[in-house]
């Protein structure tokens, strides 16, 4: 699974399965492997394997659209398959929903379980002795179920569209930043050290077409969207942005 490329596994959540069972073990520099080769935001990689975080990558805002809180909720607990933390709070939720004013702050495309794990999460860190932290030991730590509970209320109630817009952005602009540098390392050097692009001889030329000649209207066609495409992704073929795709918050 390390060794895949995420626009060919395409499933976040079987990264996370991944970057969790290398962070269980300890093989700290595999995680940062894995999320290098996906263009996770540093700050998250950092948090991840301090214990601050419980997942490697974000799921990103809600793309689906629910009629009721409750679907959204067993699919999220569905999607996470994680029966000792995130069925706990989802079934809890549940409850919860039966208040139509809490059910309608579930449904907004920001909020979603993950996030709200992730809210827990940070604030179980904040607990943890100074000593733990120093040490960058990843410690589990007791906390009672009503501390939890009351956690997760304040999750959904707390307006964070803004902080959790300007967190994508800055993610975004991350990835892109990365993305340019990988794109640029991968273009052939010449003897001089300069980057250079290979030239493509269409066999017109090769068969000693005037110089001066009209292309065929076809290929002129073709060349003109091709850089069209390029200009507009910015990219090379096959890489996909997480953030593009809703995968980073």
């Amino acid at each position: 699974m390390v060794e895949k490329v995420y626009f060919k596994t395409g499933n976040i959540q079987e990264i996370n399965e991944m970057a969790e069972k290398l962070r269980r073990i300890r093989l700290f520099d595999e995680v940062k492997d894995l999320a290098g080769k996906y263009f996770v935001p540093e700050q998250d990689v950092s948090e991840y394997l301090s214990g601050k975080r419980r997942f490697l990558i974000d799921g990103g805002d809600t793309s689906k659209e629910y009629e009721t809180a409750r679907s959204k909720v067993l699919d999220e607990m569905f999607e996470l398959k994680d029966p000792q933390f995130a069925d706990v709070i989802g079934n809890y939720l549940l409850k919860c929903c039966e208040d139509s004013h809490f059910a309608d702050l579930v449904l907004q495309k920001h909020k979603t379980l993950q996030r709200c794990i992730e809210s827990i999460m940070g604030k179980v860190y904040d607990m943890v002795s100074d000593e733990v932290k120093e040490n960058n030991r990843y410690a589990g730590k007791a906390v009672a179920g009503e501390a939890v509970f009351d956690w997760v209320k304040a999750y959904y109630v707390r307006d964070d569209r803004e902080e959790t817009d300007d967190r994508a952005k800055k993610a975004e602009e991350d990835f892109q930043k990365r993305l340019e540098q990988r794109n640029k390392a991968a273009l052939p050097k010449s003897k001089t050290g300069k980057t250079t692009k290979k030239r493509s001889t269409s066999k017109k030329s090769k068969q000693g077409v005037a110089e001066g000649a009209a292309p065929d209207k076809n290929e002129k066609s073709l060349s003109s969207k091709t850089r069209s495409a390029v200009q507009e992704k910015g990219q090379v073929e096959g890489q996909v942005s997480l953030f593009e795709s809703g995968l980073a918050g």
